[in-house]
């Protein structure tokens, strides 16, 4: 439909827009609609971690703050910075403006790239079969990365169906012959072009053996973690004896909870980022 264009054109933009400013500078993001799905829905699905919305004023204005939910679907909590701005209160055309201040995460956002942003049509004329990985990099990555011992990887078999996903899954799991399976197991790494990143599932399942590269964060801590937010290393203290942080330092990371295992973050210029999917993110 011509809404969904709109959308996509949006998305595209200000993920463009993103990646063009530098950390510390400034994205307006303005729209002459009010529907949510072109305004605080595209922000909530394309800015993640690169950016958070700031209070601004517009003098001589008048407008109402931006959504945080609408029609079931929640939006991330700094669109309440955002302004609407109606016709009938400022005698003006209807506009919808945020101010988003860019922060040093990656200039490719797993969020840009896991919303399909700029990667290549995928075409589904013809399924992938699904095939055993003999070579096992990704294992003998994941085991020098995280100081696994290979025995608690060597009982799992590691699946794929092309170059951008690999699955972890029992020997007893055995695809039918007569049925086309697009994934198997769970998730276990994904292929970037920097290398491998871990996925969240493999290792809240393998975290109780990661004896490097993890994090214990605070109660408190961790609760902003699992909502997506980027925390300062200089306010996190619980680090694990073998692996504390230098100037240096960066990469995907282990973070832990007290009991929880909650998953992969990444620790970037002397801060934590939450590498969470969204859809297990705590608004």
């Amino acid at each position: 439909s011509h809404s969904q264009r709109l959308v996509s054109i949006h998305r595209q933009l200000l993920d463009r827009a993103l990646r063009l400013v530098k950390p510390g500078g400034i994205v307006v993001y303005s729209t002459c609609t009010f529907a949510p799905e072109e305004n605080e829905a595209v922000i909530d699905g394309v800015v993640g971690d690169r950016g958070v919305l700031e209070p601004y004023a517009i003098a001589g204005l008048e407008y109402a703050p931006g959504l945080l939910e609408w029609e079931g679907q929640s939006f991330r909590a700094d669109c309440g910075h955002a302004h609407r701005y109606w016709p009938h209160l400022n005698n003006t055309g209807g506009f919808f403006v945020a101010r988003i201040r860019r922060t040093d995460r990656d200039l490719m956002s797993d969020t840009a790239l896991d919303q399909g942003i700029n990667r290549s049509p995928k075409t589904h004329n013809s399924p992938t079969t699904l095939q055993r990985v003999r070579n096992q990099q990704s294992m003998m990555w994941m085991s020098d990365r995280f100081g696994i011992d290979p025995e608690h990887l060597e009982i799992y078999n590691c699946w794929s169906t092309g170059q951008e996903k690999e699955w972890l899954a029992s020997p007893a799991c055995i695809p039918p012959a007569n049925v086309t399976l697009n994934t198997i197991g769970i998730p276990f790494v994904r292929h970037t072009p920097h290398g491998f990143k871990p996925t969240t599932a493999a290792l809240q399942r393998l975290g109780t053996h990661v004896k490097r590269q993890h994090i214990d964060l605070t109660l408190e801590q961790g609760q902003l973690f699992v909502a997506g937010e980027a925390q300062q290393g200089s306010n996190i203290t619980q680090w694990h004896p073998e692996w504390h942080p230098n100037k240096n330092t960066q990469g995907f990371i282990h973070v832990r909870s007290g009991p929880y295992e909650l998953g992969c973050g990444r620790w970037r210029h002397q801060h934590l980022y939450c590498e969470l999917p969204k859809t297990l993110r705590l608004a």
